[in-house]
């Protein structure tokens, strides 16, 4: 796979190509795209497009990464930065060539570890991984490094991770790190997924959402189908991230969501975690045609409802661990504790007691 970097600009454009062959890369070509200094906008513009365009036609890239939009200090920079990229999309565009954005921040954590690299360290890490005999030009190695994030990452900004089958080498409430063929996956889980994983050690198969950042890759995993759907539904809301999407879940039974959603019930659905009223009025309104579709596609009208006891107690140091990895500061989350442990039934299994706390934090 020829992967064509891009890091636009009106008066320099960097440009890098590395061709991907399994877990090999090589470099093929890189350089700058530099339109004539004084000439008109409209001219500039042209020249960039019209270049980039052979390039193509030369190297004939199956994927172009494009450097993202940044908001600069100064509108009439942020316009014409705008311009020029519009004339390389373009000319991606005319060629059939799959586009794939990604952030700076992104590509200098993938390339460096950092996310606040500057341009000498790119230049050395672009070099130092594509073996080149010089350093290239600050614009063509952002470019390099744009492309090699790309092939690196498996191009799971554009192609992510839907499924993984492996062995379960930890579990807690809302995260288990999975090992599949000696690579260990970090993901976390809502609540019902956990009720529903077997002991350590077992083999386990979970469906994924990959969540992708500026600055990090999160992997949520679900057991089953809707799930899943439902996480995907409640992101669709405005202010719900995949952080909330997933606490709201770990406090509702999925079935149950399903209907509350479907009914645009805001007096069931404040009482999620993390939910006050506004937001259970708007997730109402926004979700009720998307959770009608879904219930329709899923059967929800022959579920129980009824969640699943998993059978396991825990001690409060496991409550209190769960409830911040939710995102619950850790003042607000030991004074629902004690509270909890009070109100459970002697032996009540730590997804029960989760749920408790997580009642009492959205009252």
């Amino acid at each position: 796979m020829r992967i064509l970097g891009v890091d636009p600009g009106s008066s320099a454009t960097g440009f890098g190509l590395i061709e991907r062959e399994g877990r090999r890369v090589r470099h093929v070509t890189h350089g700058i795209l530099r339109p004539p200094v004084g000439a008109d906008l409209s001219v500039r513009l042209n020249l960039l497009h019209g270049r980039l365009s052979e390039l193509l036609k030369e190297f004939e890239p199956e994927v172009a990464v494009v450097e993202q939009v940044f908001i600069a200090s100064n509108p009439r920079s942020a316009l014409v930065l705008g311009q020029a990229r519009g004339a390389l999309l373009a000319a991606l565009g005319q060629a059939d060539v799959r586009v794939v954005e990604l952030a700076a921040r992104q590509a200098k954590k993938a390339i460096t570890g950092s996310g606040a690299a500057d341009k000498a360290q790119m230049q050395l890490m672009v070099t130092k991984l594509l073996s080149l005999d010089k350093q290239p030009p600050t614009d063509a190695a952002d470019a390099l490094a744009l492309a090699l994030s790309y092939a690196h990452a498996g191009a799971l900004a554009d192609l992510p991770i839907r499924g993984l089958e492996g062995n379960l080498r930890e579990k807690a409430p809302t995260r288990i790190v999975l090992d599949v063929r000696g690579v260990g996956y970090e993901l976390l889980v809502p609540l019902c997924t956990f009720e529903s994983l077997p002991d350590v050690g077992k083999t386990v198969s979970l469906l994924v959402h990959t969540a992708v950042r500026e600055d990090a890759i999160t992997l949520y995993g679900f057991s089953t189908p809707l799930e899943k759907e439902l996480f995907h539904l409640l992101l669709k809301a405005n202010r719900v991230g995949p952080k909330l999407a997933q606490s709201i879940l770990s406090g509702m039974e999925p079935h149950r969501l399903l209907r509350l959603l479907r009914d645009a019930d805001a007096k069931g659905l404040k009482k999620a975690p993390g939910v006050g009223p506004k937001l259970a009025e708007r997730i109402g309104v926004e979700l009720r045609e998307g959770a009608e579709k879904l219930a329709g596609r899923m059967g929800a009208d022959d579920a129980t409802g009824q969640p699943t006891d998993f059978g396991q107690t825990a001690p409060d140091e496991e409550l209190l661990s769960a409830l911040v990895n939710l995102g619950y500061p850790r003042p607000q989350a030991e004074r629902v504790v004690e509270s909890a442990l009070s109100e459970a039934e002697p032996g009540a299994p730590l997804e029960e007691l989760i749920r408790l706390a997580l009642r009492r934090l959205a009252q």
